[in-house]
């Protein structure tokens, strides 16, 4: 080769890497732009939008490790979802076992501490400098209550990058509980220096003022008067009110703390604060009627609140289960809270339960609700929802459809549910499957009795066996080998020493109810 050409290949290798550099630089920059997209989607309560942004940040930047924390955790706790998402970065590790990303993720997906230091220290290795790794460590320390080693991590990742705000809230808690209050607060408030808008810092500096001090006037007139000072500057303020209120109530103070609530309800008309309030009065109200004017007050006087489905719930619970009101009103009522509340699914489906109960000549209706139900459904409700709809299908005799619903709902509980498997078994036995009805209502009864399901259970034993003959022995011995515990099985005679030098058998005991619990000292 001669020198010509190797001056030639060596700036074009050149120009490749930077063009590589420079449309990594691009993808970041976008994924960037999708990842503040999708903040302000959550912000504005379309979380399926701003999932898919979410998706779009790790696909565009898979290092977006913000994007990926989103992502675990709407997996994990809205969709319900937390085997599969485990499994993915399980095999995202798999595949890329240098990628420290992985490995961290996997560490936030745990609640060991120990998995969390194993996956902290694995993408350490990787990057020893990767910020997201000290932290992990600092959080699964916090977690064994180990303040002092949480923050020594802590302060690493700070040292990597002290313009990363996240660490800084659980540095400060940890300094406090090791009692070193002051430089607590200095790091609370080097955090509302940068951020004036992180009101509810305030709560934890206050509460280090009496956890040091003690909760003595002097203590008091200090912290009165910063929360008037504050409250001067940013009158109306719902973050510090609450901060404020919290804190009044541990120094006893109740004129106080009653004057911020009702400025709050005043003022929250989103109920994003004033909810904890609002649900302790309600409680504390024991006359149901009385409970049902304040229900009915707070929606004439914030009708515009987030708080209405809770409300038009107790009221739809008050009217129907304590003043036990006639069945057209109600209706009427879940008719309100439907018109009132259209994207709430539970008031759709405590509608239907209330009609499938008394107006079974409105299941057609029902139905429709239902499906209203299934179109607005959070990914945590589509379980009891499905098996509502499953059933109201039964109840039309639309079989084919109920036995499918049915089978989907079965399928979303995590934990065997003892009407949702009767639902399914009078589907399976209306449908033919006679034996699978069979042994699916057996199951529910094995978990609890009920008349409805036992009844079912005969019917479709006498379509089998064309009589009742032996019914109950088929029933009991199909319930032991379905039920969720072993089969009963006489317990061997044993003799053991008492505390007190005596010779006991379990013979002895025959005939009686007993407990036997074995320990052994360590």
């Amino acid at each position: 080769m001669t020198e010509k050409k190797r001056f030639i290949r060596h700036p074009l290798v050149l120009m490749v890497l930077l063009l590589l550099a420079c449309g990594n630089q691009n993808n970041k920059e976008q994924a960037e732009k999708h990842y503040q997209s999708a903040l302000a989607l959550f912000e504005a309560n379309k979380a399926d939008s701003a999932f898919l942004e979410i998706q779009r940040t790790i696909k565009l930047d898979p290092k977006h490790i913000k994007a990926h924390q989103r992502y675990a955790n709407i997996m994990r706790w809205e969709k319900n979802q937390f085997e599969e998402v485990l499994a993915e970065y399980q095999e995202q590790a798999s595949k890329h076992p240098r990628n420290e990303i992985y490995q961290y993720m996997l560490g936030y997906l745990s609640d060991d501490a120990d998995e969390m230091k194993a996956r902290a220290e694995n993408s350490l290795k990787l990057n020893p400098k990767f910020y997201w790794g000290h932290v992990l460590l600092g959080s699964a320390y916090m977690r064994e209550q180990d303040y002092t080693s949480s923050i020594e991590e802590y302060n690493k990742a700070i040292a990597l990058d002290a313009g990363e705000p996240s660490v800084k809230y659980n540095l400060a808690f940890s300094y406090a509980r090791i009692d070193s209050f002051d430089l607590s607060n200095q790091i609370y408030r080097e955090i509302l220096k940068a951020d004036t808008t992180r009101y509810y810092a305030y709560y934890t500096i206050w509460g280090n003022i009496i956890d040091k001090e003690g909760d003595t006037p002097e203590v008091k007139e200090k912290i009165t008067h910063e929360i008037d000072s504050l409250l001067a500057a940013k009158p109306g303020n719902l973050e510090i009110m609450q901060s404020a209120m919290y804190i009044f109530r541990s120094l006893r103070e109740p004129t106080k703390v009653t004057a911020l609530e009702e400025e709050m309800i005043k003022r929250d008309t989103t109920g994003n604060f004033s909810q904890s309030i609002v649900f302790e009065r309600v409680f504390q109200i024991r006359d149901p009627n009385d409970r049902l004017k304040f229900c009915e007050k707070f929606l004439q006087d914030y009708p515009n609140s987030r708080m209405k489905n809770y409300m038009h719930s107790f009221i739809f619970r008050i009217v129907s289960t304590e003043l036990k009101l006639d069945t057209t009103k109600i209706i009427e009522w879940g008719e309100r809270r439907i018109k009132d509340c259209p994207d709430e699914a539970d008031a759709y489906n405590d509608l239907v339960w209330q009609i499938y109960q008394y107006r079974q000549d409105k299941l057609d209706v029902a139905l429709e609700y239902m499906k209203k139900a299934m179109e607005v459904a959070k990914p945590y409700q589509k379980n009891y929802l499905m098996d509502t709809m499953g059933w109201i299908y039964f109840k039309k005799a639309m079989y084919p459809e109920a036995l499918s619903a049915s089978e989907a709902a079965n399928k979303l509980y995590d934990d065997p549910d003892a009407d949702v498997i009767f639902h399914l078994g009078a589907a399976q036995g209306k449908n033919g499957k006679i034996e699978d009805a069979l042994q699916t209502l057996a199951l529910s009864l094995s978990l609890q009795e009920n008349a409805e399901a036992r009844s079912y259970f005969n019917e479709f034993y006498q379509a089998k066996f064309g009589k009742l003959d032996d019914m109950d022995d088929y029933l009991k011995k199909t319930i032991l080998g379905k039920a969720m515990i072993d089969p009963p099985f006489a317990a061997p005679d044993f003799k053991l020493t008492s505390m007190d030098g005596r010779e006991m058998g379990l013979s002895d005991f025959k005939d009686k109810v007993i407990l036997v619990a074995f320990w052994k000292p360590t």
